[in-house]
């Protein structure tokens, strides 16, 4: 089996060798994310036959059916941090979290990493954590997009696509915003700015 599936460009590599069946699994999610690459706020949607462009709210639906819903637990995934210690989502229990699944190859995602930071630096003091979960990249590639930047929360790698396979994603960046007994309170398609992350945070903040 080949170690690198290139998809415009892009390498995902396989950290161990896995079946027919999990490997187009992993094709088929690294296309469809890859594919739908939009330079819009809007998110990076796979978009059937297009490179670009807005999702239809039939497509937008299909995606959004097999994500966790609100209510749901949120899936338990081992991770690793940029230093190479494990940890896991459910780590964070007790805290509100937001799990923001993104790339470095992914412009919405940059984009919204500030948004992210300052809303991290604000509500920190109420036991807010935001968990940056890097989708198919190494920590090499992480931490050299990472360089010069400003960003305090936690970034972390998912080297067996555990966690985007638990949370079934098909497009980036997408975000659960998780109360503190670890129940989905929100789910997130697409870029955010601050005033869309304030309206979902609130939903998992402690109240004062």
């Amino acid at each position: 089996m080949p170690r690198k599936c290139e998809a415009r460009g892009r390498g995902i590599i396989p950290r161990e060798p896995v079946s027919h069946e999990v490997a187009s699994l992993r094709l088929w999610k690294t296309l469809g994310v890859v594919t739908a690459l939009s330079l819009s706020l809007a998110g990076c949607v796979p978009v059937s036959g297009s490179t670009a462009g807005q999702p239809t709210p039939g497509q937008q639906g299909d995606i959004f059916a097999g994500l966790p819903k609100e209510g749901q637990r949120a899936p338990n995934a081992t991770l690793v941090d940029l230093q190479g210690s494990q940890l896991k989502i459910s780590d964070f229990r007790g805290r509100p979290l937001i799990i923001n699944f993104w790339a470095t190859w992914c412009p919405p995602c940059r984009a919204e990493i500030p948004e992210l930071d300052a809303v991290y630096r604000e509500h920190r003091d109420k036991g807010l954590e935001v968990l940056g979960i890097d989708y198919g990249e190494d920590s090499q590639t992480v931490q050299g997009f990472l360089k010069g930047m400003e960003v305090s929360y936690r970034i972390v790698l998912d080297p067996y696509d555990e966690a985007a396979d638990g949370y079934r994603i098909a497009a980036l960046p997408t975000s659960f915003f998780v109360d503190s007994e670890g129940i989905i309170r929100a789910v997130h398609l697409g870029g955010m700015d601050r005033q869309a992350i304030e309206q979902k945070l609130a939903k998992i903040l402690p109240k004062d």
